[in-house]
């Protein structure tokens, strides 16, 4: 990344010119010049730039839409950085508030993870529910086609109320249009 735009690193000196500490310095980002806008993770060439693009958008990101995440946070550059810092000129508060940082990613990570196998184990049983649904709503049709058994003996039989078999009646006795979707009351 090249200084200047959004980017200065800063040495102190003094009027003459002089540096005061030579391994002191100050880099200065201005958030809102950087240049890559948000979902242009393509276009991030170095850790500065991943580090920079976390600062500016990481608030507006929805952890529990996968698609939002940027790929690089998932990489170890994070651990990297924090493992270049020289911990031991850290106070034991610095340490610390370092620690939990860490398991604040990591809690993010095995939080999105979760998100999406819940929501897939959802999406699964819903699926299953409505099939068991769908095949006892079939059933009660073949039924009532037979017409051996009273309304109320089929109701009985499918643990439904007795009020649903007339609807699912009309849906059979009506043209050849699509049925509309029914919910199966529970006796």
């Amino acid at each position: 990344m090249e200084e200047g735009g959004y980017y200065q690193r800063i040495k102190f000196r003094s009027e003459k010119g002089h540096a005061f500490y030579e391994d002191i310095e100050l880099h200065l980002v201005e958030l809102g010049k950087f240049p890559i806008k948000k979902g242009e993770y393509h276009k991030l060439q170095t850790e500065l730039d991943e580090l920079i693009y976390t600062m500016k958008y990481g608030h507006q990101i929805d952890l529990r839409k996968a698609i939002q995440v940027p790929p690089f946070w998932g990489k170890d550059w994070l651990e990297a950085a924090i493992q270049k810092l020289d911990q031991r000129k850290m106070t034991a508060d610095d340490r610390v508030l370092l620690e939990i940082g860490i398991v604040k990613v990591n809690m993010i990570h095995y939080e999105q993870q979760m998100l999406l196998e819940n929501a897939k184990a959802e999406g699964e049983a819903k699926g299953i529910a409505e099939g068991k649904e769908e095949g006892r709503k079939q059933r009660i049709i073949k039924s009532l086609q037979r017409g051996k058994l009273t309304l109320k003996e089929i109701a009985e039989d499918f643990e439904v109320l007795e009020a649903y078999i007339p609807k699912i009646k009309k849906e059979m006795d009506a043209p050849s249009s699509p049925p509309a979707p029914t919910i199966v009351p529970s006796a």
